[in-house]
């Protein structure tokens, strides 16, 4: 039952990270549970409902080795269960992140646990070679525009991303033939300069990446949304949530068919773009079509109500955690197996 559950969440990295942690805890709170979310630092509350489920969740945490023998120590003193919340491979991060990981607690991070959550398949394949309680959550979305969408008279086209740049570089070409000479569009590109830069129109504007609400209220205003996203191994562990902001904001998507194949119905609920050339094709039939745009984007967004809202999966995380809790005695006895330094100064 989420009423006797107790939930601390610690947000390491809290940025445009909604999806990921201000939405699954605002869901979580709303059947009942007891949550507290801390940003930038990790607390293991005092206090906690009689009888509840104490569930201690750290978001993608980089601590000493030391430090992170102390916490497992205290969790396991104040009797809650730590789950570590991670939604990347860390083989994959940038160099220097990677380097900073390994230098401090490690892949131990993942083992000194009594759980790791995290995104998706993949991940939770990597993940289970460390520790055998992983549970994928995918990102859902808790909420969508109960407004109109705004009119205008020109079509607009949004890109919204950062490092991206290897993905739309080699479609460049073509995006820009797809927008030439064409009055009646206006491109809003945010977070990436040099996309902006590279886009051969005049009808663009640009803004840095702000708060996750600005990016919402910008798709909201959009009629298409670019998805490009080369075939990396790192980006075969993202997920489909840039397809279902753009479905629950109402704007027709065009993608590519990694990670997004495995979603949209292409010509159904959005257009897969698998060769540079049907960017250009696809691109234009959304821009000349208007009733194309419409039917995909009513389709993508009838999708994300019927099948990928949060509320309809969230009560998967509360069974979740109170199998960990009910376990935790067991999980106890293995990391302090293998994790003898934590014994000290723990109650006989």
């Amino acid at each position: 039952m989420p009423q006797n559950l107790s939930i601390a969440f610690c947000a390491l990295s809290p940025d445009f990270m909604s999806v990921r942690v201000d939405d699954p805890n605002a869901a979580l709170a709303a059947l009942g549970a007891q949550v507290r979310q801390f940003n930038r630092e990790i607390i293991v509350p005092g206090n906690a409902a009689a009888g509840a489920a104490k569930i201690l969740i750290v978001q993608r945490h980089l601590m000493t080795r030391k430090t992170g023998i102390s916490l497992i120590r205290f969790v396991l003193k104040k009797d809650w269960v730590l789950v570590h919340e991670f939604d990347d491979h860390i083989d994959l991060l940038p160099d220097r992140i990677r380097e900073n990981f390994y230098a401090a607690f490690g892949l131990d991070s993942f083992r000194a646990c009594h759980g790791v959550q995290t995104t998706g398949p993949s991940l939770a394949k990597y993940f289970g070679e460390m520790n055998a309680h992983v549970r994928a959550f995918p990102n859902q979305i808790f909420r969508y525009p109960l407004t109109a969408k705004p009119e205008s008279d020109k079509v607009r086209i949004m890109f919204a991303a950062l490092n991206r740049k290897a993905a739309w570089q080699p479609l460049m070409a073509h995006i820009n033939n797809a927008v030439k000479g064409r009055r009646n569009i206006e491109f809003n590109v945010m977070g990436d300069r040099e996309f902006f830069d590279a886009l051969e129109t005049e009808h663009k504007t640009f803004s840095a990446s702000r708060s996750y609400d600005d990016y919402l209220s910008c798709l909201h205003r959009s009629d298409i949304a670019l998805m490009p996203l080369d075939e990396t191994p790192q980006n075969m562990c993202k997920s489909d949530i840039k397809f279902l902001e753009a479905a629950a904001c109402g704007a027709a998507a065009i993608a590519s068919p990694t990670i997004y194949s495995e979603t949209i119905k292409a010509g159904e609920t959005g257009l897969i773009a698998t060769q540079p050339i049907h960017w250009e094709h696809g691109l234009k039939q959304l821009i000349e079509r208007p009733g194309l745009r419409l039917r995909l984007s009513d389709n993508a967004n009838r999708y994300v109500r019927e099948n990928r809202m949060l509320m309809q999966h969230i009560h998967k995380r509360v069974e979740w955690y109170h199998e960990l809790w009910a376990n935790r005695h067991e999980v106890n006895k293995r990391i302090l197996a293998d994790f003898p330094e934590i014994s000290q100064d723990l109650p006989a």
